[in-house]
């Protein structure tokens, strides 16, 4: 299982007589591309690093750095841990960091290295895709259907706020298991048409 994280950060470039800026630049996106690497587990691997160089004050440049970075882990719980844990590591390197989860052509999107678009997809493949996609422990887990969700959440009940007990986790999870089935179902409709 894998978990996509967004990593930027930015340093200032003060040009100073007799460097090219594109030099300078190239020396400040080498110096945080090591401060990242210094900061990643073996558990995650660095995709891809770009940077846009913009103005600041006076001769500064401001260089804004955008790293893909994935952590894998054997399953759902551990790649949520592992990206968990080296995603507060790198916040706490001064680093800002999104987690995209599995969607990992959002975090290539927003890096600015998504590939072209792949040909759309017929109606039966997307919902396939769909089922796929919904059935994935990742996406139950942001949705709340896991048991780590029962604590501290409620149900409204005719108004009455009241903890969420098992039953209500095991209908949610029932009617997500159907969901995902009526997906599967329709495009096999749509496969016999």
């Amino acid at each position: 299982m894998k978990r996509n994280l967004v990593v930027t950060s930015s340093t200032t470039v003060r040009l100073v007589e007799g460097v090219e800026l594109d030099a300078a630049v190239e020396l400040a996106c080498a110096g945080e591309r090591r401060r990242l690497e210094a900061y990643l587990y073996s558990s995650a691997t660095l995709v891809a690093v770009v940077h846009e160089v913009e103005a600041s004050y006076g001769t500064d440049k401001r260089v804004t750095q955008r790293a893909l970075v994935t952590v894998q882990g054997n399953d759902g719980p551990e790649a949520r841990h592992l990206a968990d844990y080296q995603g507060g590591r790198l916040q706490s390197g001064s680093f800002g960091v999104m987690d995209y989860v599995e969607d990992e052509y959002a975090a290539r999107e927003h890096v600015g290295i998504a590939d072209a678009p792949e040909e759309p997809l017929d109606l039966r493949a997307a919902l396939l895709e769909a089922a796929d996609l919904l059935s994935l422990e990742e996406v139950e887990y942001s949705l709340g259907l896991n048991r780590d969700h029962l604590e501290h959440s409620y149900v409204t009940e005719n108004g009455v706020d009241r903890p969420r007990t098992q039953d209500d986790l095991d209908a949610d999870l029932a009617r997500h298991a159907r969901l995902i089935n009526a997906l599967r179902v329709a495009a096999e409709i749509l496969n016999n048409a």
